[in-house]
């Protein structure tokens, strides 16, 4: 029964190998065969190669139409007035936008640069709920002091600042990066809840750290 099950995924490996193998094959056929073929078949080359020669045409055309359609689209929405449209919005004193931040081994300067990102944007600070997302595997006295120094720069930016310490020893977890944004999330979660706000009602996006608008 091993025999078999080692033979038939041997043979989706060789299988899939060889689908790695086919679009350069295919490439080096269409070239080499052209030169081959043209000595016995010439009119029928000639043809192949006009028909590819206007399908690569109505290609780059294609390609033209819509990125001159999308350069402008993004002009016309780069000139609206977002945050205009968003401090009119009917619920707009309701929401709130958690931004997470997991960090690793990145220095307070680093740290500094995105939070200062963040605090210099048009949209209001107080609406700001802030999540620095700290590793306890690089050890957590160093983890610590960074944290700490954030907090006494930005604790008072923004309309709440939380620094969290994502375990390194949580049973049937992978340690990264996501892992440290969903155990931050999972603690921004309880702080909302204390706070008495609408889950419903908060914006969440996760930055990295390098991030600077």
């Amino acid at each position: 029964m091993r025999h078999e099950h080692y033979a038939h995924t041997a043979g989706q490996r060789r299988f899939a190998r060889a689908l790695e193998f086919l679009p350069g094959t295919l490439s080096w056929s269409i070239l080499l065969g052209s030169v081959v073929l043209s000595f016995f078949v010439p009119v029928w080359v000639a043809v192949f190669i006009i028909l590819f020669d206007l399908y690569w045409l109505l290609k780059v055309v294609y390609h033209i139409v819509y990125l001159v359609t999308s350069f402008r689209r993004l002009k016309e929405n780069v000139s609206k007035d977002w945050l205009g449209r968003v401090l009119d919005h009917a619920k707009f004193p309701s929401i709130r936008h958690l931004v997470v931040i997991p960090t690793y081994t990145e220095g307070v300067n680093v740290l500094r640069s995105a939070l200062d990102s963040i605090a210099n944007s048009d949209y209001p600070n107080e609406k700001f709920f802030v999540v620095l997302a700290f590793e306890e595997r690089v050890g957590r006295e160093e983890a610590q002091a960074r944290a700490d120094q954030m907090r006494a720069e930005f604790g008072d930016v923004f309309g709440e600042f939380l620094t969290t310490f994502h375990p390194d020893d949580i049973e049937g977890e992978i340690a990264g990066k996501g892992s440290n944004q969903a155990w931050a999330a999972q603690q921004a979660v309880r702080r909302i809840e204390e706070l008495g706000w609408n889950i419903d009602d908060v914006i969440v996006s996760v930055f990295d750290s390098d991030t600077v608008a």
